[in-house]
């Protein structure tokens, strides 16, 4: 029993024996980081000794002593080899060498130069210990970035008021907006909605900039449209014009069509009372159209002792009182009421007289029509809405859009969007516009159907169209104008007059424009009035070069003023040749 425990204890120890040998093999392996590397070293130096010697006669001299200035060894430190290697070799390889003699500076004598050439020869191997090489890290793999949620917006239901609408009536229209989308939409950022009403955009809303939770819903409303009689298809999109919202799905933002019928029913008007009074206010005005500088505007009134009267102004157009308690008498009053006039408004004079405790009234409404000037300016933004153009090949859109590219064979209707400097100005092109466009549209070497690129980063754009500026600078019949050159035209209302008031004072053809930014064109102006028949705000129908082509759009004072647009009017005095007509 003893031995068989010796014997395991015998086998145990030679394994751990081994293991430890095994071990310090290991040891000894990884420990060797370094290689040695060897260069053998030659290096020759030579020494040359020079004697002079008298010699009268000649001597002859046999041997001379090495020089003992060239040493026994020569240091090396060069590519990481320092240290030393041996003289191996010292001889005379040029003994005694005559170069040459003189009589000078011993006249009389002679001496002799000799040279005497030493070279030493230096020969030995250097080591030097070179390390292994620094691994390569390897590389860490570039995570793959989590993409972040996106939200999704869509209209799911769209409602008008009032719900059965009769001709006339001024119609608003509410879209409720859901977020079925995955992320929450930005806040701050305007979540525009279009509606339209059979194909034409009749209201815009850019009230709502608060951000969307996913799951949650909003109800936006915009209104404005004059309802007229007949079968109407409505329907709405959601930040389709104006894409400032990142989506998941940007296909879907439409909603269905839905059927509106306007009846031709109008409300029976309330009657004026007549005032129980034999006295009455007329007022006369000149018996053909006159002049603007031709104006003869008087308030008359009978012959009433005692009678005291008041003249009151409005301007129909935008729902303004602009004259409010002035005096009234048989004198003219073009000089009050003149500076109030703006072509393409309706205004109602009215007048009050009042005896005793009874008052009369009597009132008298009439048009400003558009001058020529103004008219021309309207004429030639319409004319570049209205174009038809059809292409031969397919034409890409303001940034490349696929889906909104020109198709061969597809008429369109207004000039395309671009910023090229292929615009059309009246001083270069002859008036129609069109003709000028088709031209380059049938020419084979105009390059029309090229793509065209500006900008950095690149944008592709078409070739040959207008850009806002240029669509304005058109209609105003001037040379090519920037948004910031067209900012500089006269203003239409006072600085320190409030926007609603400013925009008021706009007549058809002037335009709006954010310097450096955007501009477009007043065709003519609607009030927007409460329930109540009070103004809520203004509705501008404009015309404007956006992308993707020129068209007519609708605006708002409050979206004008929330983007900091002022009103202009062209520079050069328009033909002050409009006239009224009384009504």
């Amino acid at each position: 029993m003893n031995q068989k425990l010796i014997r395991l204890q015998s086998y145990i120890l030679s394994v751990v024996f081994f293991l430890t040998i095994f071990a310090g093999q290991i040891i000894f392996i990884e420990k060797s980081f370094a290689a040695t590397q060897s260069r053998t070293f030659t290096k020759t130096i030579m020494q040359t000794i020079n004697y002079t010697y008298l010699t009268n006669p000649w001597t002859t001299v046999s041997s001379v002593a090495s020089p003992s200035t060239v040493p026994t060894s020569y240091s090396i430190n060069e590519d990481g080899y320092t240290g030393s290697i041996p003289r191996t070799s010292f001889v005379n390889t040029t003994p005694w060498h005559m170069t040459g003699s003189a009589s000078s500076p011993y006249p009389g004598r002679y001496y002799n130069y000799y040279q005497s050439v030493w070279t030493a020869t230096y020969n030995g191997t250097l080591t030097k210990t070179v390390p292994d090489p620094t691994p390569t890290p390897t590389p860490v793999p570039t995570p793959t970035p989590t993409p972040v949620p996106l939200s999704d917006l869509v209209i799911t239901s769209l409602s008008w008021s009032p719900t059965s609408p009769i001709t006339g009536n001024n119609v608003s229209f509410t879209a409720t907006v859901k977020n079925q989308g995955s992320g929450t939409s930005p806040n701050g950022v305007i979540h525009g909605v279009s509606f339209r009403v059979d194909g034409t955009e009749v209201a815009w809303s850019t009230s709502f900039s608060s951000s969307l939770a996913p799951g949650a819903s909003t109800n936006i409303t915009a209104g404005g449209w004059s309802a007229t009689v007949g079968t109407h298809t409505v329907n709405a999109c959601v930040d389709v014009a104006v894409q400032r919202i990142s989506e998941s799905n940007e296909s879907n933002n439409w909603s269905s069509n839905l059927t509106m019928n306007v009846t031709n029913q109008t409300p029976t008007p309330t009657p004026t009372p007549t005032p129980n009074l034999p006295q009455s206010v007329t007022i006369t005005y000149p018996i053909s159209n006159g002049n603007y500088n031709r104006g003869n505007i008087t308030a008359a009134w009978d012959a009433i002792s005692g009678a005291s009267y008041l003249l009151y102004m409005r301007d129909l157009t935008v729902n303004m009182l602009i004259l409010d308690g002035v005096s009234a008498g048989t004198t003219n009053l073009y000089n009050i009421l003149s500076k109030y006039f703006y072509e393409g408004h309706k205004y109602r004079i009215t007048v009050k007289a009042t005896v005793g405790s009874s008052e009369v009234w009597g009132d008298k409404s009439f048009n400003i029509n558009l001058s020529d000037a103004r008219q021309e300016i309207i004429d030639r933004g319409n004319a570049m809405i209205g174009y038809s153009w059809t292409p031969a090949q397919s034409v890409r859109a303001w940034r490349d859009n696929l889906e909104n590219k020109f198709l061969p064979g597809v008429t369109y209707s207004g000039i395309p969007y671009s910023q090229t400097a292929y615009q059309c100005s009246i001083s270069s092109v002859s008036w129609p516009y069109g003709s000028y466009f088709d031209s380059k549209l049938n020419d084979s070497s105009s390059g029309f159907y090229d793509d065209y690129t500006r900008f950095d980063p690149p944008i592709i754009m078409p070739k040959y169209g207008n850009d806002c500026s240029g669509y304005t600078s058109i209609c105003w019949n001037i040379n090519r104008e920037t948004t910031v050159g067209i900012a500089t035209h006269s203003r239409v209302g006072k600085t320190s007059e409030t926007y609603l008031k400013q925009y008021a004072r706009m007549s058809p053809g002037d335009a709006f424009v954010v310097s450096g930014s955007h501009t477009f064109v007043l065709e003519r102006i609607e009030a927007v009035n409460d329930s109540s028949g009070n103004l809520i705000k203004l509705k501008f129908i404009c015309n404007e070069q956006t992308p993707y082509n020129s068209r007519e759009r609708i605006w708002y004072s409050n979206d004008c003023s929330n983007d900091g647009y002022i009103s202009v009017s062209k520079n050069s005095t328009l033909a002050q040749d409009y006239t009224w007509d009384w009504q």
